[in-house]
């Protein structure tokens, strides 16, 4: 994935493709969906200045489009941790359909996630398989705490 994200400068068409999917993923329940997302975590010193501020205000202060400035930032080697403050249940379920997405249980604000994900998502909606949400919820989240730990 990350030697894909790194040949998007060099294909401007796989570029615009990319920003596209973001905005429509994002415009999919709100016009106002970039506002609902924070940043909140940057590992690269130069980009903690967005740290706490939504897609569109980052977007403002870097003078970009809010997909346009997340996908810099994936060039970049940047992780952009988020935080969604409020999620449609179009864009949750599209969300949680993508294949790298985890599901966070690590705060006391994040606390019943696990339960909520398994029996509202995988078994009422049959989102995945019971395997695959057991997966998004140990295995996916522990593999970026070992890199993480691998890597800084």
């Amino acid at each position: 994935m990350r030697e894909r994200i790194a040949a998007l400068p060099q294909n401007p068409a796989m570029y615009a493709n990319l920003v596209a999917y973001l905005d429509a993923y994002a415009q999919l329940a709100t016009a106002d969906e970039w506002n609902s997302v924070r940043f909140a975590e940057m590992e690269r010193p130069e980009n903690q200045v967005y740290i706490g501020l939504t897609l569109v205000e980052a977007g403002l202060l870097a003078g970009k489009p809010p997909a346009n400035l997340y996908v810099d930032l994936l060039i970049q080697g940047e992780s952009c941790r988020t935080i969604t403050v409020t999620r449609s249940e179009a864009n949750l379920i599209m969300q949680y359909q993508e294949p790298y997405m985890s599901v966070c249980a690590d705060s006391s604000y994040a606390r019943g996630n696990w339960p909520r994900f398994l029996a509202g998502y995988v078994r009422d909606k049959g989102i995945m398989s019971l395997e695959e949400g057991i997966m998004r919820c140990t295995s996916i989240p522990a593999s970026r705490l070992c890199s993480a730990r691998v890597l800084g």
